[in-house]
C-alpha cells in the first residue's frame, strides 16, 4: 500500500491564507517531499508499461524542476505582498500535484494490485484446467479484466500538469473514466473468484 505523509504543519491543500516567502517556500517543500515519494512508488508500478512509467516519472521530474528553477526564486526574489501571492499562487497552477500527480499516483497503484492479483490467480485457474475443470468463463472474466486495467493505466499515464490547466474538466473526465474500468475489472475479478470456488473437476 501507500503511505504518504506529509511534513509536519504542510498545508496539503490549495493556496496559503496568507502569502509569506516562508509559507510559500513550506508549500513548495511539501509538493517536493510527495512528488520524491510518487516517483519512487511508481518506479515499482509492474502493470504499467515501460514507456508509461517513463512518462509518469518525467512528468514528476519537471515537476519538481520547475518547483525548484522557477517557483522557489520567483517566491524568494519576489517583491511586496502582490508578488508574493502571484509567486506562490503559481506553486499550485503550474504544478498541480494534487489535481494530477496525487491521483494519477493512487491509480497507478490501484493498477499495481490489480496486476498483483492477476499473478497469484492465473496459476490457480491453469491447475484447475490443467486438472480437467471448465475454466473457459473465468479465463474470458480474467482477458476482461486485464482490459479494463490496462485501459485505465493508458488514461492517467499521459496526464500532465499542462494537460490539466488546458482542459480540467477533460482530465476530470479521464481520472473519472479510468476509476470506471478499475471499477469494472473488480468486478470481473470477483465474478471469477465466485466461479473458481464453483468449479467442478471431474473425477479421474
Amino acid at each position: 500500500g501507500l503511505v504518504a505523509v506529509a511534513p509536519a504543519g504542510a498545508s496539503t491543500s490549495g493556496p496559503v491564507a496568507t502569502y509569506t516567502k516562508a509559507k510559500c517556500n513550506q508549500a513548495i517543500d511539501e509538493r517536493l517531499f510527495i512528488l520524491d515519494i510518487s516517483e519512487q512508488r511508481i518506479a515499482k508500478v509492474k502493470r504499467l508499461t515501460a514507456d508509461q512509467k517513463a512518462a509518469q516519472i518525467a512528468g514528476i521530474d519537471g515537476v519538481q524542476a520547475n518547483l525548484v528553477n522557477v517557483n522557489r526564486p520567483a517566491v524568494n526574489n519576489a517583491k511586496g505582498k502582490a508578488g508574493i501571492k502571484a509567486a506562490c499562487s503559481a506553486i499550485f497552477a503550474d504544478n498541480r500535484v494534487y489535481a494530477v500527480v496525487i491521483p494519477q499516483l493512487f491509480a497507478s497503484v490501484r493498477i499495481d494490485e490489480f496486476g498483483n492479483a492477476f499473478d497469484k490467480f492465473d496459476p490457480l485457474i491453469a491447475e484447475k484446467k490443467a486438472a480437467g475443470a471448465d475454466t473457459s468463463a473465468i479465463e474470458a472474466l480474467q482477458v476482461s479484466a486485464k482490459a479494463h486495467v490496462d485501459a485505465a493505466a493508458a488514461l492517467v499515464s499521459g496526464i500532465t500538469p499542462g494537460s490539466f490547466n488546458a482542459d480540467p474538466a477533460g482530465v476530470k473526465a479521464k481520472f473519472a473514466q479510468a476509476t470506471d474500468e478499475l471499477q469494472a475489472a473488480l468486478g470481473d475479478v470477483l465474478k471469477g473468484i465466485v466461479a473458481y470456488r464453483d468449479l467442478a473437476v471431474p473425477a479421474p
